[in-house]
């Protein structure tokens, strides 16, 4: 029978409580061995045994690591020192060892279903998950197993609840799927974890657990805006440069695109704050530097923009969820107050007329109304281009139109005119400005040019040149006055525009080779003329044919002095022969058939006008025949 005797096992001092056994004897309840334990017989255990240490005596080192052993009443397929330990050919319940009709098993991940899960214990630099914590109700646990040694064995999975008389449930085979390394299974089980609770898995004589612990999702104790720190109110200071001096408001609304400031408090540390809704534009706050209350709560403070102002004044709010640094989210909570908002802005339009049908006014007295309409301001400002000038300003600019002139213009411009309205309430402000005013000034002559300017000269019937003319300033009319040369001919011209002209020429062959000038007359659109010339140019002339004859080949007068004998280009075609190029040579003087020119077809011009040739090429020397040659001046 077992006894408790007091012994002293240092000899004199204090005495402890042992436990004494003799004969046969059942011991019952929780033992703490905390001394070496020798067992000179054999060991049975019933339940789980688990050993930190397995020390091989018969060797130095006492290391076992990477051996296999094998003896008489053990069977070890591996064993890893100071974790996993082997088991026995039939019943252990040990989670990594195979057997002959038994496989190991191991949780491999859990994965929270619609939320998310914190590693609390594994092993195997998290290859085998012992223990977790998550605020969802249901876990997704993948396992993986193994067959026996015994090659018909399949795995044969089960699990439960652990407990006093744990209730196991089968896995069906169906629900295995093939590892990647050929030899192993997965599965995957999805578990309630409403409450924190213990699962066995077994793999037939094999076993594993995890502990599954229950988390609780971050709450939000407070959500609002706060001063901002710039102006110690919920809204923005703005300032507008008005008619009357610089005007500077504190906001009462606030618009969008102003910055707002929110504060939040959290029943947990803070990883992840989101803010949508009402009158924020979204934002989200990763890893925010919270404070720590000491009191189990979390705060923290950041700007934020708005963004669901619409154009009336209303009060808004805002949602806000928070993440706690595992990343359980909280309920989406309502922020406590709103914030005024109002993204409706002042309207502004400018129109104005033309005293005149020409769309103009002159710089001299002439002057334009410009009607504004205003509304939803406080505060407005106007301005316009230097070359204007305002003749009247109303009280008010919905009182009355500006009178401006452009009395300021030196020359043919154009200017405007703006006006700027302000609302102080939430800072908006528009602006409108005037389509661009005409202004002609009177004493300027506006640039007149025709184009082309450069001309040949034309034989009898040949047919005029289109010209047109630009000019640098709109024109109620143009004309030509007269022409240097009495051999040109000019049409009568044609508006196309208030600034595009057109006529026709005709440059005979008597006129003079050089340049000639046109002299214009014009009237401004307001009512002042002015006279403008312009220069062109003759050089060279239309193609034109002359026959020189058989057999003196004397020189022929071209009808019109050549102005560029390189820009000469000529055919030649002897009487009943081919047509050929010929080129210019200036040596060529006089006609040749004494054998001494060069032997190429060629021609000269003679007393600036006449044409010849070098019949001797032309003709083949033998062939004396009438040469037509056709040639032109090009500019």
């Amino acid at each position: 029978m077992a006894e408790f005797i007091q012994k002293n096992p240092f000899g004199e001092g204090t005495l402890g409580t042992f436990v004494s056994l003799s004969g046969d004897e059942d011991v019952f309840g929780h033992k703490d061995f905390q001394d070496n334990l020798t067992v000179q017989g054999d060991l049975t255990v019933i339940g789980d045994t688990r050993i930190s240490q397995i020390v091989d005596f018969t060797s130095e080192s006492g290391d076992i690591s990477g051996h296999i052993f094998r003896g008489q009443v053990g069977y070890f397929d591996q064993i890893v020192v100071g974790d996993i330990v082997g088991s026995d050919a039939g019943g252990s319940s040990g989670e990594s060892s195979g057997g002959i009709n038994t496989g190991p098993i191991f949780v491999t991940n859990v994965t929270a279903v619609g939320g998310v899960e914190e590693i609390l214990e594994s092993e195997f630099s998290g290859a085998v998950v012992r223990k977790v914590k998550t605020a969802s109700d249901q876990v997704d646990v993948k396992l993986l197993v193994e067959r026996g040694d015994a090659q018909t064995f399949k795995p044969s999975i089960s699990y439960a609840v652990s407990g006093e008389d744990p209730q196991y449930q089968d896995v069906d085979f169906s629900q295995l799927s093939t590892n990647s390394n050929g030899y192993s299974f997965n599965t995957t089980l999805r578990l309630d974890c409403s409450v924190p609770t213990t699962y066995l898995f077994k793999n037939g004589g094999r076993q594993t657990y995890l502990s599954l612990e229950k988390d609780t999702p971050p709450q939000v104790l407070e959500a609002k805006f706060v001063n901002r720190t710039d102006t110690g109110t919920f809204y923005g200071q703005t300032s507008f440069n008005a008619h009357d001096g610089n005007q500077s408001h504190s906001q009462t609304e606030a618009k969008n695109g102003d910055t707002a400031r929110v504060y939040v408090k959290s029943s947990k540390e803070i990883g992840k704050i989101v803010v949508s809704g009402g009158a924020l534009q979204s934002k989200t706050v990763n890893n925010p530097n919270f404070n720590d209350n000491g009191d189990g709560t979390y705060d923290y403070e950041f700007n934020v923009t708005i963004g669901g102002a619409s154009n009336s004044v209303q009060a808004k709010s805002f949602n806000v969820t928070v993440q706690d640094i595992t990343g359980n989210q909280s309920q989406s909570y309502a922020a406590d107050n709103d914030i005024i908002t109002n993204n409706s802005a002042p309207s502004v339009s400018l129109s104005f007329s033309y005293p005149n049908s020409n769309n103009i006014i002159n710089n001299t007295g002439e002057s334009v109304d410009v009607n504004v309409t205003a509304s939803n301001f406080d505060n407005y400002n106007y301005s316009k281009s230097y070359v204007l000038k305002f003749v009247t300003i109303p009280a008010d600019i919905n009182s009355g139109p500006f009178v401006v002139s452009g009395e300021n213009a030196s020359n043919y411009t154009s200017g405007t005119m703006s006006v700027s309205v302000f609302k102080q309430s939430n800072g908006r402000s528009a602006s409108s400005s005037t389509s661009s005013i005409q202004i002609q000034s009177e004493g300027t002559v506006p640039s007149v040019n025709f184009s082309p300017n450069t001309f040949r000269s034309s034989s009898a019937g040949a047919q005029y040149s289109n010209v047109n003319v630009s000019v640098g300033e709109p024109l109620e009319s143009l004309s030509i006055l007269s022409v240097s040369d009495p051999n040109i001919t000019v049409g009568a011209i044609s508006k196309n525009s208030n600034t595009s002209f057109s006529f026709q020429i005709l440059i005979s062959d008597d006129t003079p080779r050089g340049q000639f000038t046109i002299s214009f007359e014009g009237e401004k659109l307001i009512g002042e003329t002015f006279q403008r010339d312009d220069t062109g140019t003759v050089r060279g002339f239309d193609q034109r044919s002359v026959t020189i004859l058989a057999p003196d080949y004397l020189a022929v007068d071209l009808g019109v002095d050549v102005y560029n004998t390189s820009k000469l280009t000529a055919t030649a075609t002897p009487a009943g022969g081919n047509t050929f190029s010929i080129p210019y040579d200036a040596g060529i003087t006089a006609p040749k058939q004494d054998g001494t020119s060069n032997l190429e077809a060629g021609f000269g011009i003679v007393n600036d006008s006449e044409l010849i040739i070098d019949n001797q090429v032309i003709t083949n020397a033998g062939n004396i025949l009438d040469v037509t040659v056709t040639i032109e001046e090009s500019l």
